[in-house]
């Protein structure tokens, strides 16, 4: 009989491994979420983490390097999916985007208590276009959509989606009349402008 390993049992192996890390990785996720129902994050210890996911150190280790990183895969993805409805210019974009928070809110506020606020901004700019004004402003739109987000979520959502929606539409219409507008010619001098009485000496 033939020592060999065959494609299809390395394959079978593959996914038990994927299914392991992954059954890991939920472990350690939950078990974090579970603790800070009852104490604050900074409070919590990774040996408090694994016991309750019920893992060992090495396995925590393998995945992550300090206990705030059990939390990055889940702001990744919550940046991502707000970020996919930020549309500014739009007031239904504003609706989308406030849904979106608001069905997210619960993870959005474990995101802040841990003080990953930064982190939420680091990975929307890792989605900036190439084009270095397009990537500015850009930036300009996501400073001012994750802050307004963070503070809404933070003192818990006093304004409904829509009239958050609203107010957001009208105070940035004017940054977007600006920023469609074209742009005066940087070499062109400015033109001179001579005053009535000047005109008559």
């Amino acid at each position: 009989m033939s020592s060999r390993i065959s494609e299809r049992q390395r394959q079978a192996l593959r996914r038990a491994n994927e299914d392991s890390m992954r059954l890991t990785t939920e472990s350690i996720q939950q078990a974090l979420l579970i603790l800070m129902r009852n104490k604050p994050f900074g409070d919590i210890t990774v040996s408090e983490v694994i016991r309750r996911a019920g893992v060992s150190r090495s396995a925590f280790c393998r995945h992550y390097a300090s206990k705030k990183d059990i939390l990055l895969i889940p702001l990744q993805k919550a940046t991502q999916e707000i970020y996919a409805y930020s549309e500014p210019g739009m007031l239904d974009g504003w609706r989308r985007l406030f849904r979106t928070v608001a069905d997210n809110s619960g993870m959005i506020r474990v995101f802040l208590e841990a003080g990953l606020e930064q982190e939420m901004l680091r990975t929307a700019d890792g989605m900036l276009p190439h084009d270095d004004r397009a990537a500015v402003l850009q930036a300009m739109w996501d400073g001012l959509i994750f802050n307004t987000i963070i503070e809404w979520v933070r003192r818990g959502q006093p304004l409904g989606v829509e009239e958050m929606a609203r107010l957001c539409f009208s105070c940035t219409l004017g940054l977007m009349r600006a920023q469609e507008a074209p742009h005066p010619a940087d070499d062109k001098p400015p033109e001179r402008r001579h005053s009535r009485t000047a005109r008559h000496i």
